[in-house]
């Protein structure tokens, strides 16, 4: 496996300057994945035909000229405990945003109680939606936190991601300051068992995004692109579009850690093995309640917090090390101001986390028996997802004598896409301090190949 995983591994951000898009044949090994829940729309106006027509027609005195549709490339990976999007408007860098997993939908008379406008704040921060005039209102992200909205652990992802995906695209229209109308190629990234729901959410995107309002503002997009796929696989195109020979001669697991649940594609070399691939609802967030059962009046919100705030030292341009050292920040969720009292409370969430990550993997690792081939078909796995540093470790030891890694040439692609470490930037420092550089690897595999990311810079070159 050394010859697959070592090369993404060891690989720096620095590709081949002659990179050529992905060829017929390699597209239809990676069908699967690749095409899954694409959709092209083709309808056209009749104004845009005419613009294609050869012999263009007579106007008429005072006919005003057609101006094109702005551009947006939106990726937005469905999160229970972060939203991470990646975004580019045409002729533009590429940009991130992140929002908050909650949604509440609240009664139309609550439109009082709800941000006028962005303030001093970020719009992403102050986002909800309506449909209608009139309607419900649909709070996403910080907002429906600050209405003490919880994460729908119950619910599908499919189901409550119309509204966060247009609360994001309205926060990007404001940020960008796009104006009321533009065009939008879109691409979700959902857990593996639900990714058969891609045209019912294809449906709701394209009717609700004909009209809707982000807070008061009406914004009519047209939806040109769709494309949904399984979490997961953005890390595994990305993986295969970089070295697809050697992808394509070995048999790799991608296990996808999330808060809410976790999923593993298996690719036998290169094509995905639907009846291998499977999502279980274990998540991080299991192991988060366990310690609430052993903690007194220690909350779900408690420990990610405490997450958010860890100190980690895994990060490493150009190597990544076998066991990631992440030491999570229990005392800034201590109730006792008396540091001798605070300490132990510490050792009590430390003696409970460690107990609960226990019980927790028993589940995870009795899943996988069930779920993946024998370890002597495996030549190597991926462990990804919001809480794959926290796990690494009991991974490799599961997967002992098989190669398990978190890739490293994929985020420092992202960095460079993302000028981390060249610009001053508020956000730069967040998006380290928080790691959001792991997080987002998914999110930058199916980003680069959707957009065609790497082709444009190769050309612009």
């Amino acid at each position: 496996m050394s010859e697959t995983l070592n090369g993404v591994n060891s690989m720096s951000a620095e590709l081949k300057t002659e990179q050529q898009e992905l060829p017929s044949s390699s597209e239809s090994q990676m069908e699967p994945v690749v095409n899954h829940g694409e959709q092209e729309s083709k309808d056209k106006t009749v104004s845009e035909a005419s613009q294609n027509t050869k012999t263009p027609r007579r106007r008429s005195k005072g006919a005003k000229s057609q101006t094109p549709l702005k551009k947006v490339t939106v990726c937005f990976d469905v999160g229970s405990s972060l939203n991470k999007i990646l975004y580019q408007v045409e002729g533009s860098d590429v940009q991130y945003m992140v929002m908050e997993p909650e949604h509440l939908a609240l009664p139309p008379e609550s439109v009082a109680s709800l941000p006028v406008d962005s303030g001093m704040g970020r719009p992403e921060d102050n986002a909800w939606i309506r449909f209608k005039k009139g309607e419900t209102c649909h709070a996403v992200g910080r907002v429906a936190d600050d209405f003490k909205a919880s994460v729908n652990l119950k619910t599908l992802k499919w189901e409550i991601a119309t509204p966060k995906i247009l609360g994001a695209i309205g926060a990007i229209a404001e940020r960008e300051k796009l104006g009321s109308e533009w065009s939008l190629d879109l691409g979700v990234l959902l857990p593996f068992g639900e990714i058969t729901s891609t045209e019912q959410l294809e449906s709701e995107l394209k009717s609700s995004l004909r009209g809707f309002y982000f807070r008061h503002q009406r914004l009519k997009v047209k939806l040109e692109r769709y494309k949904c796929v399984p979490e997961g696989s953005g890390l595994a195109m990305w993986t295969g579009n970089l070295d697809r020979s050697a992808f394509t001669r070995k048999n790799v697991a991608f296990l996808m850690f999330g808060h809410r649940n976790t999923s593993s594609l298996f690719f036998r070399k290169g094509t995905l093995c639907r009846q291998l691939c499977s999502t279980t609802e274990l998540g991080f967030y299991d192991l988060i309640d366990k310690m609430g059962h052993k903690v007194a009046g220690l909350e779900r919100n408690d420990v990610l917090r405490a997450i958010k705030t860890q100190h980690n030292g895994y990060w490493k341009q150009g190597s990544w090390p076998k066991k990631i050292a992440s030491e999570i920040n229990w005392s800034v969720i201590t109730k006792s101001t008396d540091p001798e009292r605070a300490a132990i409370e510490v050792e009590k969430l430390e003696s409970a986390y460690a107990t609960s990550l226990k019980e927790y993997w028993a589940l995870v690792s009795d899943w996988l028996n069930s779920t993946l081939r024998p370890k002597t078909e495996i030549d190597g796995v991926f462990c990804c997802g919001g809480a794959a540093e926290f796990l690494l470790f009991l991974v490799s030891d599961y997967f002992e004598g098989i190669e398990v890694l978190m890739a490293s040439a994929c985020p420092s692609e992202l960095r460079e896409a993302l000028r981390i470490d060249k610009e001053i930037k508020e956000n730069n420092s967040e998006f380290l301090k928080l790691n959001l550089i792991n997080r987002f690897t998914d999110v930058w595999g199916f980003f680069s190949i959707f957009s065609g990311y790497e082709v444009e810079q190769k050309e612009a070159a």
